[in-house]
């Protein structure tokens, strides 16, 4: 009832009119704070401000613009496309969560899955829109948080229980500027443009604490990576389809993953409110506990998914072939859509997972 109400709303209307009206709102909620003292009713001014703030947030909180009429054409268009996908993994009888994850990983890398056949990993050109994170990989680019819900969206189509997780890795990366175009740079590399710009020692101190505070303590809180977590017959898969990495959970620290060259990763399970639904919480941390595959069978079915890929190029070509079309139509309606300035939940999410 309440999705029927909704799509009554803003289902004649366009995802650009929507983010509009956003934008109304959200400015003129803040706006008639800032001028409160020129009207001669304050507490007019307090609840008009209230009512466009609420107008806003409540629409946040729905996912107002996934009801759009523009977005639900996209999403059709993605959704055939993962269903179409999963139809090779039927072909080749892939059914366990690391084969399902190697392959996708190399169609990934190889351009099957974008228009041009051509994949970037940027996001200077993104469409970061709720439920379409993953189209964004047909479009040809596509970052950590892209790549990650694409297989998550394929393993949940195939009947396979996913979610995905935010993590902590190094080193990270963040920001010296505002301008998203520009290139980002590494902790590392900050640390650097001190020691060869900055001579005094005293100021040389200075910001290497700044860049310590900023650049470790909030990733480690929020994450700065996301991986997909997948969930077949009481094991858990955890994936890093970005990296091509498979983790397994610490015995020493539940918090902290590995992999078979023992890299450590940290789970930012503060952040899955942004990720995922809120009452899918409590299962996903009991997932992660779940046990999972041993190395040796990891291995096995690594490779031999690979073998299997390498000799079925013919059957990739077909898909991307028959799919071009698709992504082009896909393509062309998602960079019709103008990017919101977005002002809580989604920019906390492209800030967390470059």
């Amino acid at each position: 009832m309440e999705k029927n109400y909704i799509d009554k709303i803003y289902g004649n209307i366009n995802y650009n009119t929507y983010n509009t009206i956003q934008d109304i709102s959200g400015k003129t909620s803040i706006g008639v704070i800032l001028v409160k003292n020129f009207i001669g009713f304050p507490n007019v001014a307090y609840a008009l401000a209230c009512m466009f703030c609420a107008y806003y947030l409540a629409n946040d909180i729905v996912k107002a613009e996934t009801h759009t009429k523009d977005v639900k054409k996209v999403k059709a268009i993605y959704d055939e496309i993962i269903r179409d996908y999963n139809k090779m993994n039927k072909v080749f009888d892939l059914e366990n969560p690391i084969e399902i994850h190697t392959m996708y990983n190399y169609l990934l890398y190889k351009g099957y899955l974008s228009k041009g056949k051509e994949f970037e990993f940027s996001d200077t050109n993104l469409r970061d829109i709720n439920t379409l994170y993953g189209a964004n990989i047909i479009s040809g680019q596509g970052v950590c948080r892209h790549i990650g819900i694409m297989l998550r969206d394929i393993f949940n189509d195939k009947g396979i229980n996913s979610n995905v997780l935010s993590a902590f890795i190094r080193p990270p990366v963040i920001t010296n500027h505002t301008d998203d175009n520009k290139p980002e740079q590494t902790i590392e590399e900050l640390y650097n443009f001190v020691r060869q710009h900055i001579n005094n020692e005293e100021m040389r101190k200075v910001f290497n604490e700044l860049i310590e505070k900023v650049g470790i303590i909030i990733s480690k809180q929020i994450g700065n990576h996301l991986i997909t977590l997948a969930v077949k017959d009481g094991k858990s898969y955890i994936l890093d389809p970005t990296q091509n990495r498979i983790y397994r959970l610490s015995q020493d620290d539940k918090s902290i993953v590995t992999d078979s060259k023992d890299d450590r990763i940290k789970i930012c399970y503060c952040s899955l409110p942004f990720l995922e639904k809120h009452k899918d919480i409590k299962n996903i941390k009991s997932n992660i506990l779940l046990p999972s595959t041993t190395l040796e069978e990891e291995q096995l079915l690594i490779q031999r998914t690979r073998d299997l890929c390498d000799g079925n190029q013919d059957i990739f070509a077909q898909f991307y072939n028959e799919h071009s079309e698709m992504y082009a139509e896909l393509t062309d309606k998602l960079m019709g859509m103008k990017q919101r300035n977005l002002l809580f939940q989604n920019k906390l999410v492209k800030k967390m997972v470059k």
